[in-house]
């Protein structure tokens, strides 16, 4: 039971990690030409789910799928949009921006 505790609280830390600095990346990196940081999140998911066994190898693959979620949630937008390269178009400066 205490191992199942400290797993979720190690999924949701890493996971908002990856959040915020998805976030702190599209605030104040999103005028940069470059790929969009939610294909780097698929990629990091697909890496957790496809090739790093929950089984033998846990803490990576919780590693790698959170971060991978975290990132790829924090620039959803742009996933909805299909935008995959480019500077973001923003209009707001607000840095929990869901829109």
């Amino acid at each position: 039971m205490v191992k199942l505790i400290i797993e979720i609280i190690l999924i949701s830390g890493i996971g908002f990690i990856a959040y915020f600095l998805g976030r702190i990346g599209d605030r104040y990196g999103g005028h940069l030409e470059g790929i969009h940081h939610w294909i780097y999140g698929a990629i990091l998911m697909v890496i957790g789910f496809g090739f790093i066994s929950p089984v033998t190898h846990p803490y990576w693959y919780i590693v790698f799928v959170a971060s991978g979620a975290g990132a790829f949630i924090s620039d959803l937008n742009d996933f909805f949009h299909l935008r995959i390269f480019g500077p973001d178009e923003k209009e707001t400066n607000n840095f929990w921006d869901f829109d």
